[in-house]
Parts: structure tokens; C-alpha cells; sequence
């Protein structure tokens, strides 16, 4: 798995030859990038171009795109499964919801992506994934409240054995 900063909160996630990608904040960047999946949050489809290219998933459901597995809690929250890991995606919209259910929602997740507020510290000491990817630039709050240091990188190639056993582990990466 190739997981890719896109900027704006937008993430790429390359596996078993699909590319799902996460809504990015900001309209203008989903032309980068094609994606076969799209977990979709706020914005007008028309900036992704037609909604034929790629699968949408909106809000609350359960599917399966290829042999990746996606459940939609709430608008923003999203559990995907694929190549044996779990990985967890809490955007902005969903943060002013109960940190319980969605600590709830995301039980036993392997990679979380997060906007950086007081409310996701609180999320992730609930939840204790193993691995935490900020999804906004103010990640200095985050590595002083978990005593790390991390340098960002370009990209985060993971397979599920090196996964680490305990976390969080905070993994910056540059857009």
C-alpha cells in the first residue's frame, strides 16, 4: 500500500492496483489525480469530472469496489479495509460529533486520518491506532501531545507486517 499526501486534506491511497482517494478540501486539487474510488464529504461532483470515471461513496452504507471494503458511518467517517489493514478517515465535517461513537465507529483501525483540533487528541487516545496521519499542516500540536518527533516524507509505503504493534506512531506526510 502507497498512501500519498495530495494537499488540502486530500489523500491518495494506491492498493491492489485501485486508487481511492479522499475529498480534498479545496475543489481545485481533484484534477490531479484519478481515482477509482472517491469517499466523498462536502464538495459538488462536478469538479471531479464525471461520476462514471470512478465510484463514489457519500455518507452512511457498507460496499465493496474490487476486493476494498468501505463502510460509511456518518458523513466523513469512513472505515476502509484492504491488504489486511484497516484504516480509518474522520474529516472535518464529522468532528463535531461524539468522540465515543466515532472512537466506536473506527474500533481496532491500523492507519487513522484526522484533522488536527483537540477533539481528534481526544479521538486518538481512544482509539489507539497504530499509525496516525495528519490531515491538516498544524501537526506540531499533535507531536508535542504525543512526545514525537517526525520529519515529513513524501509518501508511506506499509504492509500489514509492518504495521506497528503499539501507537501511535505520527507519520507527516508532505503535500
Amino acid at each position: 500500500m502507497i498512501i500519498n499526501a495530495c494537499g488540502g486534506g486530500c489523500f491518495r491511497i494506491q492498493t491492489g492496483g485501485l486508487t481511492l482517494m479522499t475529498e480534498p478540501f479545496e475543489e481545485d486539487l481533484s484534477n490531479r489525480f484519478k481515482p477509482d474510488i472517491l469517499l466523498k464529504n462536502r464538495y459538488n461532483l462536478s469538479a471531479y469530472g464525471a461520476k462514471s470515471d470512478y465510484f463514489v461513496i457519500e455518507g452512511p452504507g457498507e460496499y465493496e469496489v474490487k476486493g476494498i471494503e468501505v463502510t460509511g458511518f456518518q458523513k466523513g467517517v469512513y472505515l476502509v479495509k484492504a491488504e489486511e489493514m484497516k484504516l480509518g478517515f474522520v474529516a472535518p465535517v464529522a468532528l463535531g460529533k461524539d468522540s465515543f461513537e466515532i472512537a466506536e465507529q473506527l474500533e481496532d483501525v491500523d492507519i487513522l486520518f484526522i484533522p488536527v483540533t483537540e477533539q481528534s487528541e481526544k479521538i486518538i487516545k481512544q482509539l489507539e491506532p497504530k499509525i496516525v496521519v495528519p490531515a491538516s499542516p498544524d501537526y506540531q500540536q499533535l507531536l508535542k501531545s504525543f512526545n514525537q518527533k517526525a520529519e515529513p516524507q513524501e509518501k508511506l509505503t506499509i504492509k500489514k507486517k509492518e504495521v506497528p504493534s503499539q501507537g501511535p506512531q505520527i507519520v507527516i506526510l508532505a503535500s
